[in-house]
């Protein structure tokens, strides 16, 4: 039976924004990354006497779309994120360890802490842009 790896999270980026480029693997130039921290608060925590919690979700983003998240967002900025959930595997000091993230799929900005001069309306349309163009199947 195959399954389905679809998440959605609201939350605010709680780290500086870093762009980075990797090597493609099909050897058409470099690609872009951003890797964000995102705040998601998740309410009550089930024991009475520790109160509110929140959780810190990694979030990779690739191509245009993490090229504007790094030209556009700020710390504190709210934004929901629209992706899968992937674990990464590695080793450190011999022991074998994993940690789960989400790869984004999209990201929109959903409202305070956009860098000044009304760049949000070009970040949406650049990211709109791309997000159509690698839908066309030519």
């Amino acid at each position: 039976m195959a399954g389905l790896n679809k998440a959605v999270v609201i939350g605010r980026i709680c780290t500086e924004i870093g762009l980075k480029y990797i090597k493609s693997k099909r050897d058409d130039g470099d690609i872009a990354v951003t890797d964000l921290l995102v705040a998601i608060p998740s309410g009550k925590n089930s024991s009475k006497s520790h109160g509110d919690y929140t959780i810190f979700l990694p979030v990779s983003v690739f191509g245009r779309t993490a090229e504007a998240c790094a030209e556009y967002l700020t710390k504190g900025q709210m934004v929901a994120v629209e992706g899968r959930i992937a674990v990464d595997r590695y080793e450190k000091d011999g022991v074998k360890c994993s940690k789960a993230k989400l790869v984004a799929d999209s990201v929109t900005f959903l409202g305070g802490g956009l860098k000044a001069d009304g760049k949000a309306k070009k970040a949406r349309d650049a990211i709109t842009e791309q997000s159509e163009a690698e839908a066309l199947p030519f």
